[in-house]
């Protein structure tokens, strides 16, 4: 029987490997397996020692130089060393022929001592098999500047810390683009910081009609103990449109064409005055729809102010997605506004909801979302690769589109993608602020829902505390949050 040992390997991401190893005896020749081997005393031969210790080891040596066997044969001991003797942790190796090897002294000896460094490795990359693989997929992904981030697990803050991060990331982004709101991209000197804004006459630090609106929501929020009057919602609004209700400013400065025309048709109703009724809600709704319903209407006035509704129900993510379609309608009742506010609420209900996430798996959810809207599943379509399977790849393709081919336009379907991309492409708040509002355009509101996003994930402590301090009228911002926070630790909404 032919001795042989099958070696079988299955490694990580089909990295897999086979090898049959049988007896070397096999292969040489009958004659020379019983006739001694005198082997070419001139050539240059590798003496392996070991030892259990340094001067073992050295005694070895002494006693092979100090031999007196003149007819030595150096290929026996060659073998010898190397393939009979134990293999102990002290190592040595010498190259010696025949005329030297008589003369060799401790010099000649190259010591490998073992290793006593105990410290972990750290790991590159295993990939799962699940599909995600193509060549050289590992040395593409390497070399992306957020790939550190962007596959690291992160620990998400507190869910106050969160709540906290994604209101006052809605003002202070909102305040960094306002001041280059209106302007084309690569017309202004770049925004580091906050600035005066000239458009309005507001000093640095001023936040706009984007963060005004978030704050009637989520203090509407409060104010009905989580129970989601869309009515009182629309009251606080229009308040906010005639007597600068929740404003930086004590009026309302800025205000785009949907919210405007639609807040006219609600004044008109008489829930200033006490809660309207269903009938005539239904009836100023139908106005709205009428007039607003339309591709022209499609922009971001809804989806600027839904981050609260996340927060306020992440718990139930059903009820979430409900209230975020419903919020819209006042005044952005398009199918495609109501799903942006969804997608959006979608992906801040993970980030509450979960204690640890990578951005990665992040993008996948909004991968793998069912979207009903026509533009927004083309919009995103365009980033998959080879159908729905290769989730890694798309995220791939997304954050490294360059800002050329990104629009940071009013219209909704723009702004979600602008303020994704901004997220997902960068590694800390800082930095993904800077590059959306620098984008230009509606900039103030781009840079309002991605600071919405990119707070939750990171918290307050991830917000430079500088840009918060710096804001206008924190102190309206402060007593609204406090009001979420608490509203959210005593879960007091209802699923009804």
């Amino acid at each position: 029987m032919t001795p042989r040992a099958s070696v079988n390997s299955f490694g990580y991401g089909g990295a897999n490997a086979h090898t049959i190893i049988e007896s070397a005896s096999l292969h040489v020749p009958e004659a020379h397996r019983s006739t001694p081997h005198t082997g070419d005393n001139s050539n240059t031969y590798l003496l392996a020692f070991s030892a259990r210790t340094m001067k073992s080891l050295r005694e070895n040596l002494r006693a092979v130089a100090s031999s007196e066997q003149t007819n030595l044969n150096i290929t026996d001991l060659a073998y010898t060393l190397g393939s009979r003797r134990s293999k102990f942790p002290t190592r040595g190796y010498m190259l010696v022929n025949p005329s030297s090897l008589f003369n060799t002294s401790d010099h000649d000896l190259q010591i490998l001592s073992p290793s006593t460094d105990a410290s972990p490795r750290s790991l590159a990359f295993i990939f799962n098999g699940q599909g995600t693989q193509y060549p050289e997929m590992a040395s593409k992904i390497i070399t992306l500047p957020v790939t550190p981030s962007v596959y690291e697990t992160k620990n998400m803050p507190s869910t106050p810390s969160r709540i906290r991060g994604s209101l006052y990331g809605t003002a202070v982004v909102d305040a960094l683009g306002g001041p280059v709101e209106f302007h084309r991209r690569g017309t202004f000197a770049p925004v580091t910081s906050y600035r005066f804004n000239a458009n309005f006459g507001l000093k640095p630090g001023t936040w706009t009609d984007d963060t005004s609106t978030m704050l009637c929501l989520a203090q509407s929020l409060v104010d009905t103990d989580g129970q989601f009057g869309i009515h009182d919602q629309i009251r606080k609004y229009v308040n906010w449109y005639y007597d600068g209700y929740m404003s930086a400013t004590g009026k309302c400065f800025d205000i785009g064409n949907a919210t405007s025309q639609s807040l006219d048709i609600w004044r008109e109703s008489t829930m200033e005055a006490g809660n309207i009724s269903a009938v005539e809600l239904t009836y100023y709704q139908n106005m709205v729809d009428r007039a607003l319903t339309h591709e022209r209407a499609c922009g971001n006035g809804s989806l600027m102010r839904c981050a609260p509704i996340p927060l306020v129900y992440h718990r139930s993510p059903v009820l979430a997605q409900k209230y975020a379609a419903l919020a819209s309608t006042p005044t952005h009742p398009h199918p495609t506004c109501q799903e942006s506010c969804q997608v959006y609420t979608h992906l801040i209900t993970l980030i509450m909801t979960q204690p640890a996430i990578t951005k990665a798996e992040l993008f996948t959810a909004l991968h793998e979302f069912r979207f009903t809207s026509t533009v927004l599943r083309t919009t995103f379509d365009r980033y998959k690769v080879d159908g729905d399977r290769q989730s890694a790849t798309s995220f791939e393709r997304f954050i490294q589109t360059p800002n050329s081919e990104i629009k940071s336009s009013g219209y909704v379907v723009h702004t979600l993608e602008a303020a994704l991309w901004a997220f997902f492409s960068t590694l800390n708040f800082q930095e993904g602020a800077l590059k959306v509002v620098n984008l230009g355009d509606d900039a103030d509101t781009v840079g309002a829902v991605y600071g919405g996003l990119s707070g939750a994930w990171y918290g307050i402590e991830g917000i430079p505390n500088e840009w918060v301090c710096g804001l206008q009228s924190k102190s309206t911002l402060d007593q609204v949050a406090e009001g979420v926070v608490k509203l959210v630790e005593k879960g007091g909404y209802s699923d009804q």
